[in-house]
């Protein structure tokens, strides 16, 4: 059975057995490799909350498409198969609608459990935009906090993030403003929380009123703690911390020493390795800084080069470039460093120390972390308006010369700054360069730094050269890399339906899922010379169709996919999937469609089950035709994707 979609002039045929292996009668695939499929879940419940899950996130677009209707419809759906109670369900639409840009406040009334599904809130708190998530966090708070007092500590971290999040965005007035809004909420509130919006004072730069907070936890944690060991040690040691960094080490110190000796009296209630670290850190914020290491140096590798780390940051924190540079030499694992040394840098930098940052990043063992250091220092001082300090940098890094680096790195600067994310930098180091070098590898940093025209013309001066001999040699890159897991965090919905009390069904065995493929046709032999000029050919032309798609060039990307035969099933397989995504990215939707349909086209030719790859990227092209207005090309999608997800699972 076949479904017709039409968008524009294209029209996506979607067959509800997905799956099904392609006709015998279509020629063998020659290159049926490792791509695998996405794997479905073979236990009976976790396929429910994946059907859930999907379906969900379906409903999301109806929403956002302007289908209230249609969402409400599945939603009942899932309610009912999942047995969701009315609470839950109001949950799962308030997630919705945020993640659509609804208004989600009339629902606060129907949550009577919050902190059942505080992780779900969280997850999708961050992926809004700053004044969304202001309105609705102040909304819930003033609906739940006397409800659920337990949960009102979580209510004002909520707004202790956002305040940072506005303090980052240079806004100290919101960053203020909310701060009070925390405050006027401790009144019940447990030491953990006054301790917290104390910390976020102090960093606000607000250290009088941090010290007025932390003056009233003492008494707290004592009638809080009793019977609670581990969190009134916890709390006390953070006390001490925190009023050593407001400015107040001696009065700390009595607080860190008793947290100290409680630890001595009960490490089996505490994580002896994490415990030391925090120890460590507030020793040295009260100016003992050598029994800071000391301390460190006590713990088992991996946690002393994180204590050492932590140690550093906060010596950076607090201006001091000596300890940090004491403290990041005692790093034992190279992996480590790396990642030590900039953010350290990176802290020196943002504090406008430019010359301590300098110290910091040049202090790597090898070049490459050296580069990547110094030019997220060059980046930060470019947006601070240091340009000079900028381009002494960028001078600077161009002469490290090191083992694990070419004599001529200016590439790899390109690459570091691209990294940061200063293009204007990384686009006036590329100009300097002789174009006719390497012209393919120069086009593909033009396309980061999105400058396309500059990249097309790079790469049609190439082409020209390559079309007529086809010398994979001379592009110097692998054009069917294999791709690498990335990994991939549980989205809010995926934690509501882990979270959520429901009684799955049960009745299904599990199945199991195995990948079948037909016997390939015979193929008639030819000349290994011949084979590899074919393989050259064909590697060269899908390099070059990836690389014009991501330039933005879809005409001549398509006519290189016009070259490459059909029985290359999966290396072509792969070229339509990265022209789905620059599409995308482009705002090309309706070409969207069309690669998606080839990619499915062959992944049938090759018998790989494909059809949860389809909907994935049929509802987010779906989401981007609402997001263009034009909600009933997504309505269409949307559609289909159901009929996939009825099929699949």
């Amino acid at each position: 059975m076949t479904k017709s979609v039409t968008i524009g002039f294209l029209s996506l045929y979607l067959v509800t057995s997905i799956g099904i292996p392609a006709s015998a009668e279509q020629p063998a695939c020659k290159d049926v490799d490792s791509i695998n499929s996405i794997a479905l879940p073979t236990h009976p419940i976790d396929r429910e909350r994946t059907w859930a899950t999907r379906q969900a996130e379906i409903a999301i677009e109806f929403l956002r498409a302007n289908r209230p209707d249609r969402s409400s419809e599945l939603n009942r759906q899932i309610q009912s198969r999942l047995k969701l109670s009315p609470a839950d369900k109001a949950v799962l639409e308030t997630i919705q609608n945020l993640e659509a840009g609804k208004n989600a406040n009339s629902l606060l009334p129907f949550i009577t459990n919050p902190s059942l599904y505080a992780n779900s809130f969280s997850l999708q708190l961050q992926r809004l935009p700053l004044q969304t998530r202001k309105e609705w966090i102040l909304a819930a708070v003033e609906q739940w906090s006397d409800r659920d007092p337990a949960f009102q500590i979580q209510t004002i971290n909520w707004i202790l993030d956002l305040a940072d999040s506005y303090q980052q965005a240079n806004n100290q007035t919101e960053t203020l403003n909310l701060l009070k809004k925390a405050r006027s909420h401790l009144d019940k509130a447990p030491a953990r929380a006054w301790i917290n919006v104390a910390t976020a004072y102090r960093k606000a730069g607000q250290p009088e009123i941090a010290r007025s907070l932390l003056a009233s936890v003492p008494d707290r944690i004592t009638a809080s703690s009793q019977g609670q060991i581990a969190r009134g040690t916890r709390d006390w040691l953070d006390l001490g911390h925190q009023l050593a960094r407001s400015g107040q080490a001696q009065q700390g110190l009595v607080y860190i020493a008793q947290a100290e000796q409680l630890f001595q009296r009960h490490k089996s209630r505490l994580n002896s390795q994490e415990f030391t670290r925090s120890l460590a850190l507030a020793y040295a914020a009260a100016g003992q800084s050598s029994k800071g290491l000391q301390l460190v140096g006590t713990l088992r590798k991996y946690d002393a080069s994180l204590g050492y780390f932590e140690l550093a940051k906060q010596a950076a924190e607090l201006g001091d470039e000596k300890f940090a540079q004491q403290s990041l030499s005692l790093i034992r694992e190279a992996w480590n460093v790396r990642d030590s040394v900039s953010q350290v840098a990176e802290i020196f930098a943002k504090a406008r120390k430019f010359e301590a940052a300098r110290h910091i990043a040049n202090s790597a063992t090898y070049g490459l972390d050296k580069l990547q250091a110094l030019a997220a220092i060059a980046h930060i001082a470019s947006q601070a308006n240091q340009s000079a300090v900028s381009q002494q940098i960028i001078q600077e890094i161009s002469q490290i010369r090191s083992s694990d680096l070419p004599d001529n790195n200016i590439i790899q600067v390109i690459d570091a700054l691209i990294e940061v994310g200063d293009r204007t930098l990384a686009q006036a180091l590329l100009k300097s360069l002789n174009s006719n070098q390497n012209r393919f590898n120069l086009a593909s940093k033009y396309i980061k730094i999105e400058d396309f025209a500059t990249a097309r013309r790079l790469l049609n001066a190439e082409y020209e050269v390559q079309k007529n001999q086809y010398n994979l040699a001379r592009l110097n890159i692998n054009p069917f890399p294999t791709p690498v897991p990335r990994f991939v965090p549980r989205s809010p919905l995926e934690e509501f339906f882990s979270a959520a009390q429901y009684i799955p069904v049960t009745k299904d065995p599990p199945l199991r899922t195995k990948q079948t493929r037909k016997a390939p046709l015979k193929i008639s032999p030819i000349s290994p010379s011949q084979a590899n000029r074919q393989s050259d050919r064909i590697a060269v032309l899908a390099a070059f169709a990836n690389s014009y798609a991501s330039a933005r060039d879809f005409t001549t990307a398509y006519a290189l996919m016009a070259e490459i035969p059909d029985a290359n099933c999966t290396h072509k397989m792969r070229v339509w999937n990265h022209l789905i995504t620059e599409a995308m990215k482009a705002g090309r939707l309706a070409l969207a469609v069309d690669a998606l349909q080839n990619s499915d086209r062959l992944s049938k030719r090759a018998n790989l089950k494909n059809s949860e790859f389809v909907r994935s990227n049929l509802v987010a092209i779906a989401k981007l035709y609402s997001q263009a207005n034009q909600p009933q090309e997504a309505l269409l999608l949307l559609e289909s994707a159901l009929l996939l997800l009825q099929d699949t699972l």
